[in-house]
């Protein structure tokens, strides 16, 4: 099954998803770590991204490349914690939506 991030717009999507006898709050960390998770992929692709062309214009400059250890750990933190900002509260509302009150809402 291909995972999804939870909106506001599809709460059906993490409702749905989830048996009628599991935990709400099972339901809501799955939304949250979905998001995290790709929020994550984001943000490495981001960190490369940015190093290729922090790199290029180091080495079009004469400059030696070189990053303090302190940025990409800070920018990738900073990534995690946008995505769970971002995803609790989506996950939470969806994970307490009956599956047929999601449904008829979409």
């Amino acid at each position: 099954m291909l995972a999804r991030t939870v909106s506001p717009e599809r709460p059906h999507d993490l409702a749905v998803s989830r048996p009628s006898d599991a935990l709400a709050a099972r339901a809501a960390a799955a939304g949250t770590f979905t998001t995290l998770l790709l929020s994550a992929l984001g943000g490495v692709a981001g960190l490369a991204l940015g190093g290729l062309v922090t790199a290029g214009y180091a080495l079009w400059q004469g400059w030696p490349p070189t990053v303090p250890a302190w940025v990409p750990a800070g920018a990738f933190a900073a990534t995690l914690a946008v995505g769970a900002i971002a995803g609790i509260y989506p996950a939470i509302r969806a994970s307490h939506l009956p599956p047929t009150v999601a449904l008829a809402s979409s």
